[in-house]
Formats: structure tokens, C-alpha cells, sequence
């Protein structure tokens, strides 16, 4: 819990002193993970998550909306060269999801994939006091390949998040931020939450 406090701290100082044209709110994440290893003879198991972290999910001062968000009416559109499908996720609350429908061999590959959604409500209560008002109640987050041209299970991730003005575009020191920001809580904050749910799933596979 040290560790964790230290980084949230780090984090808090970054967000106060880093220069936005506008305000962001952090709502969650979309990433592509290997679930289960591979092993000789036998494929792994690769999948998108979708994070909601929001409600009493929420991680702040980072993910710091306290009201309980649902992405309305979800869809997760992935794309492998020219063509791509869409899987229709409803609506999701706060948690992980990572349903069976979004769940591929590790010989599957992909190079994007688009996660859309409409929050149920742009009134934004704040962990600590205040109201955050975002300009739109519609998401829209693409996932690419920080580096070639395929996303790469484990690495690639995005951030869901919400502005208070139409189309910001981020500066580039803080989309750095961001990434580094999610990095850490991924290393510190998660660990117990993806050795459990993998635990789940094979177990579930076995069954």
C-alpha cells in the first residue's frame, strides 16, 4: 500500500503542474491482453478489456469520477487488415469486461480496434467535492499499435476519458503523462485483479 500511495501521489503532483488546454476526466481503458499463455502444441488466449472505472471502481486522484457510470449501448469494432467485425457489448457498468466474445486464439491477429459507447449522463461528481461537465455523452476510442503494425497483447491499451470542451486534442507532454500515469497503475494497482480473473477463466475453460 506504500508503493501505491507513493505513485498516486507522483501522479497527483503531475496532473496539478502539467499544462491542458482543456480538462480531462479519466473514465477507464480499453486493452489487448494475453489472458492465458500458450504452451507447446497448444495456443494461448488473447482478448480486449474494457475498463470501467468509475463509481466505487474508481482509483483516485486519477480515476476520480465517483458517480457510477454506464457506457451505454457498447460496441467493440476490432479490424485485421481491410475488414473488420463488431461485437455489441450493451450496456456496461462500472467493472471489467472481457466476455468470451472478445476472447481469440493468440494466433489471431489484429491492427486496431474502436470501442463506442454513450454515458448515461454528463454530470460528473468528483471524488473530493466538484462537478465535472463533459461536453459530449459520446465516447469513441480507438486502440492502435504503439509501435508496427499489429497490437500487441499485454502492451497496447488506450484511455477512455472525457473533455470539457468538443474534440480536445492533448498536448503532447500529456498524452506522455497519461501513459506513464496508466503504466504505473496497471503495475501497482492490478496485479491481484488480472491473477484472479485468469485464475476464473481457466478454471472456467476446464470446466
Amino acid at each position: 500500500m506504500r508503493v501505491w500511495g507513493g505513485v498516486t501521489s507522483i501522479v497527483a503532483l503531475f496532473l496539478l503542474s502539467a499544462p491542458a488546454k482543456a480538462d480531462l476526466q479519466l473514465l477507464g481503458y480499453i486493452s489487448f491482453d494475453n489472458l492465458i499463455p500458450g504452451d507447446v502444441g497448444s495456443p494461448g488466449v488473447n482478448g480486449f478489456t474494457i475498463g470501467n472505472l468509475t463509481g466505487s471502481n474508481d482509483l483516485p486522484p486519477t480515476f476520480n469520477v465517483s458517480t457510477s457510470l454506464t457506457f451505454l449501448n457498447s460496441s467493440l469494432e476490432f479490424f485485421t487488415g481491410t475488414s473488420s467485425q463488431t461485437v455489441f457489448l450493451g450496456d456496461l457498468g462500472f467493472g471489467f469486461f472481457n466476455p468470451f466474445s472478445l476472447m481469440f486464439p493468440d494466433t489471431d491477429t489484429f491492427t486496431s480496434a474502436l470501442f463506442t459507447a454513450t454515458l448515461d449522463t454528463t454530470s460528473l461528481q468528483l471524488e473530493g467535492g466538484g462537478v465535472f461537465t463533459a461536453a459530449s455523452n459520446q465516447i469513441s476510442v480507438w486502440l492502435t499499435p504503439s509501435s508496427g503494425d499489429l497490437l500487441v497483447a499485454g502492451t497496447d491499451f488506450a484511455l477512455i476519458t472525457v473533455s470539457d470542451e468538443a474534440s480536445p486534442v492533448p498536448e503532447p507532454n500529456s498524452l506522455v503523462l497519461l501513459t506513464l500515469i496508466f503504466l504505473a497503475l496497471l503495475v501497482c494497482g492490478h496485479t491481484r485483479l488480472w491473477k484472479c480473473t485468469i485464475t476464473k477463466m481457466k478454471d472456467s475453460i476446464r470446466v
